[in-house]
């Protein structure tokens, strides 16, 4: 049978990658579970994403467990830093909701800032990590360096990572799309991106 409905026409092509990415987001989620395996859940799942994109794609879980493996301990540090550090920051955020002075505006609005810096920048290293074979000073630095040569782009990544929250906020019905392509949807887009920003680094 020829045309879109053989198993080489663009539908069949596109429902095997929409089932592809739901169990990457189900994996992710199961190995975020313990929290401070996030880090490597996240490096695991853009790993596989850029396979993916790549062409090379093999046996999905075994791909995935493996870079989870590979990326446990340094991802993992990044990982937890990041959750501190965002933490720590919406706390204050929550400590001064309640004031209405000029100066408490100002301060929400740089405490803002740095939540938004502290979360690309993790989610660079993340990638990074997952992606290049370092040291950890090294992925950081090269983390860093990624998220600010196109800081629009990056914006962008960064946008499109947190939008299913926002997605929920809305409308809790959207919970169970969420659940299956909340997490590994925008990563495969945002994949595009990192896949032509780590070419002219190869």
């Amino acid at each position: 049978m020829s045309g879109i409905f053989s198993q080489e026409g663009k539908l069949s092509l596109i429902l095997g990658r929409v089932g592809d990415l739901i169990l990457l987001n189900l994996l992710t989620i199961l190995c975020s579970i313990p929290v401070v395996t996030f880090g490597a859940a996240v490096s695991a799942l853009y790993y596989c994403v850029l396979k993916i994109q790549q062409g090379e794609e093999g046996s999905l879980g075994r791909m995935y467990f493996s870079a989870f493996r590979d990326n446990l301990q340094k991802s993992s540090v990044i990982g937890i830093a990041g959750l501190v550090c965002a933490g720590l920051i919406w706390l204050d955020l929550r400590l001064f909701a309640g004031y209405t002075v000029q100066a408490a505006a100002v301060y929400r609005g740089i405490l803002l800032v740095l939540l938004a810096l502290v979360i690309l920048f993790t989610l660079f290293c993340l990638v990074t990590a997952g992606w290049f074979e370092n040291t950890l000073r090294n992925t950081v630095k090269n983390g860093v360096l990624f998220c600010l040569i196109h800081p629009l782009m990056s914006l962008a990544v960064g946008a499109l990572t947190i939008a299913p929250v926002f997605l929920v906020m809305l409308s809790f019905r959207l919970l169970f799309i969420v659940f299956l392509l909340g997490i590994a949807g925008p990563a495969y887009l945002n994949g595009l991106y990192f896949r032509k920003l780590f070419a002219n680094v190869a």
